[in-house]
């Protein structure tokens, strides 16, 4: 839900198509896959790279 909100602060609308299943019967297994986030097409490129440089500036690295 953080990339969600990352993309949207930067005006790119983003879905999360199984939020329901987080909500309803969460298993906690699924984290290892992640969540698909989807964009407009037009969007993807930029959404990839906003993401990107939010992770590489994160000031919480992926192993915490």
């Amino acid at each position: 839900m953080v990339a969600q909100s990352v993309l949207r602060a930067t005006g790119i609308e983003a879905l999360m198509p199984d939020f329901n299943v987080l909500t309803a019967d969460f298993d906690p297994s699924m984290m290892e896959s992640g969540w698909r986030l989807m964009v407009r097409q037009e969007d993807q490129v930029m959404a990839q790279a906003i993401l990107k440089d939010a992770q590489e500036n994160s000031p919480v690295s992926p192993e915490d």
